[in-house]
C-alpha cells in the first residue's frame, strides 16, 4: 500500500516496509456515551490487524481494510488508549501515539420539599445539583416549563407562589458537558386565608361599653388595644381593625366601626311658682324628641298641678338620652273674711275688720 508492496520471495518475508501505525484524540464523552479514536495506518498491505489496550485490557482488531480506523470505545471512567502492535498479512510494524479518553459524569438534579404557604405567599423550590457548572435547568408544574440557566451553585432556590396547590417536577438538566439524570417532585400546599369577621358595625353612647368579637380564625389581634370579646370603653367614634390567624399561620383582616354618639344636655327650663288652680307651661330642650313624666311626648306641655310638683323629661339624640327635672311650686289660694254684715244709721260710722288666713294684707274696694 502508499507504494510500497512487501514481497515473499522463496520463503523470505521482505519487510523493508513495514506497517506504521498511529493512535491520535482526545475525546471527551459523558458517562454512558461511546468515544471515538482514530488509528492512521501506513505502510504494508491490507488486510491489516491491531493490538490495543487501556493499561488493563487488551483488545484486537482484525481484517482492517480502510485509513484511518476508527475504534469505539465504552468506557465508564477517564482512560488512555495505546497500541501494542499494528501488522499486516506479512509483517508486524510500528506503532505511536496514546489516545486519552475523558468521561464526563453526568449531571444530576433532584427537587425535593413540600413547603406549605397562605395564599399570596411565595415558596421556596430547592434544587439539589451535581455535575460541573454552570447547569441549565426545567422544572414543570403539570401546565407549563420553566428554565433556569446558567446557575452555578448548589443547593439551588427558585421562588414559586401558586394560587392554589401546585406539584412541580423536575425535567431536565444539563452542565458545561453533558445532559443528566432528573429526580423528585415537590408539592407546593396553599392554604386558603381564613375569612375573618370583625362583626357589625355598632354605635353606642358616650361613656358605654362595648365588646368587639371577631370569628373565622382561630386567633386575633385588634388594634388600639382591643382585646377580642372583651368590654372596653371607646372615647370617640373609631374604625378597629383585627387581624386574625389559622391553624397554618395564615392572616387575614377584617375591620368594624364603633360610632359614639354624644350624650344629649337635657334642660327641663326654670323652675316655676303658679297659685292654686293655675297653669304651667313646660318647655324643655336639647334633644332631638322628648318624653315627660307625664308620658307626654313634645318638647312643651302644659300643666296644672294641684300642689308643689317636680316633673321629669327624658331626651333623645341618635340613640342616647339624658334628664332633667323642673318644679312648679303651687301656692294655696288665700281665704278673706271681710267680718259680720253691720247695719248703719245714715250718718253713723263703723270699722270693717278683715282677716286672711295667709297672714298677708288685703284690698278693700267699694
Amino acid at each position: 500500500a502508499w507504494g510500497c508492496s512487501p514481497q515473499t520471495v522463496s520463503g523470505y518475508k521482505d519487510c523493508s516496509c513495514p506497517v506504521t501505525a498511529v493512535i491520535s484524540g482526545s475525546p471527551s464523552i459523558c458517562d454512558g456515551e461511546t468515544a471515538q479514536i482514530t488509528v492512521n495506518l501506513a505502510g504494508g498491505s491490507f488486510p491489516y490487524s491491531i493490538v490495543y489496550t487501556n493499561g488493563t485490557d487488551t483488545y484486537t482488531a482484525n481484517n482492517i481494510n480502510s485509513s484511518p480506523y476508527t475504534i469505539n470505545v465504552t468506557t465508564a471512567s477517564s482512560e488512555s488508549i495505546s497500541l501494542v502492535s499494528a501488522s499486516d498479512a506479512t509483517c508486524s510494524g510500528s506503532v505511536s501515539g496514546m489516545a486519552n479518553i475523558t468521561v464526563n459524569p453526568l449531571p444530576s438534579l433532584n427537587l425535593s420539599g413540600n413547603p406549605e404557604i397562605c395564599e399570596g405567599e411565595t415558596a421556596d423550590l430547592i434544587f439539589t445539583l451535581t455535575g460541573t457548572a454552570p447547569f441549565d435547568i426545567s422544572y414543570s408544574d403539570g401546565t407549563n416549563t420553566y428554565t433556569e440557566n446558567g446557575i452555578t451553585s448548589s443547593p439551588y432556590h427558585v421562588s414559586v407562589s401558586p394560587s392554589t396547590t401546585t406539584t412541580y417536577t423536575a425535567v431536565s438538566v444539563s452542565d458545561a458537558t453533558c445532559s443528566g439524570t432528573v429526580s423528585g417532585s415537590s408539592m407546593v400546599t396553599v392554604h386558603n386565608l381564613p375569612t375573618v369577621n370583625a362583626g357589625n358595625d355598632q354605635t353606642i353612647c358616650d361613656g358605654e361599653s362595648v365588646t368587639l368579637n371577631a370569628s373565622g380564625a382561630n386567633s386575633y389581634i385588634w388594634d388600639n388595644g382591643v382585646t377580642n370579646n372583651i368590654a372596653f370603653t371607646p372615647i370617640a367614634t373609631t374604625l378597629y381593625t383585627v387581624t386574625g390567624t389559622d391553624i397554618y399561620g395564615c392572616e387575614n383582616t377584617d375591620q368594624v366601626n364603633v360610632n359614639v354618639n354624644p350624650i344629649p344636655i337635657a334642660n327641663a327650663g326654670a323652675d316655676q311658682e303658679i297659685c292654686e288652680n293655675e297653669y304651667a307651661t313646660l318647655t324643655a330642650s336639647g334633644g332631638a324628641s322628648y318624653l315627660w313624666s307625664t308620658t307626654q311626648t313634645t318638647n312643651s306641655i302644659v300643666v296644672q298641678p294641684s300642689q308643689t310638683t317636680t316633673y321629669t323629661v327624658t331626651v333623645y339624640d341618635q340613640g342616647c338620652s339624658s334628664t332633667d327635672d323642673v318644679s312648679v311650686l303651687v301656692h294655696t289660694s288665700p281665704i278673706a273674711n271681710a267680718g259680720p254684715d253691720v247695719d248703719l244709721c245714715a250718718g253713723e260710722n263703723t270699722t270693717l275688720t278683715a282677716t286672711l288666713n295667709s297672714g298677708e294684707n288685703g284690698n278693700w274696694t267699694t
